[in-house]
């Protein structure tokens, strides 16, 4: 049999990436996994867990004036975008050390680098490094596209949504299923103007 320098190489830690390395580390494989940005992936690090506080966030816009129906007077009601942003992002940094501390205390040894393969059963990472596994699992999920059109430069996908620098006072948000509906909705609580594109019903 061949010397491998592992025994199962995962290329992603994201959620599939993740789970596949720390349940074959527990069995006794020699893992490995490269992540070029952070360990958790979409759902962790910019998507649905980011999405939800920030939706959380927002929905004390409603709450503060539904408190008015029962007898509250609230003055000075401001919103921070900064301050939610941080908190958001605070949170992200702490889940990326979780998910990372999962797996170095599962002897899952962490690249983090972009790895590519350069043969049957070798990667190259970024910095030229080459390692070796008997299985190489691919787990890089998928990445937002912008169109090309005339201006789409200007646009951000969901991705750069949580590191806006201020709250935008008008957004057009291009798709109308349930990540842009919630997108719109946090928008329009906290106070910008939104406009939704969609192609359908």
């Amino acid at each position: 049999m061949a010397d491998y320098d592992f025994d199962l190489f995962v290329i992603g830690a994201g959620s599939g990436g993740v789970r596949a390395s720390r349940v074959a580390a527990a069995h006794g494989a020699r893992v490995a996994v490269a992540e070029e940005h952070r360990v958790g992936g979409t759902c962790v690090i910019r998507g649905c867990v980011p999405k939800k506080m920030l939706v959380y966030g927002a929905h004390f816009a409603e709450d503060l004036v539904d408190a008015h129906n029962f007898g509250w007077t609230i003055s000075e009601k401001r919103f921070d975008w900064g301050k939610l942003r941080d908190a958001v992002l605070k949170e992200v940094d702490r889940l990326n050390g979780l998910y990372t501390q999962t797996l170095t205390n599962h002897g899952v040894t962490i690249f983090n680098a972009r790895a590519r393969l350069s043969g049957p059963h070798t990667l190259t990472l970024d910095s030229g490094e080459t390692v070796s596994a008997r299985h190489i699992l691919i787990a890089t999920g998928a990445r937002p596209l912008i169109p090309d059109f005339a201006g789409s430069e200007h646009g951000i996908t969901s991705n750069e949504t949580f590191h806006l620098d201020a709250l935008p006072e008008r957004i057009v948000i291009a798709g109308g299923g349930y990540i842009a509906n919630e997108f719109a909705g946090i928008f329009n609580e906290l106070g910008s103007k939104v406009t939704i594109v969609n192609r359908s019903d």
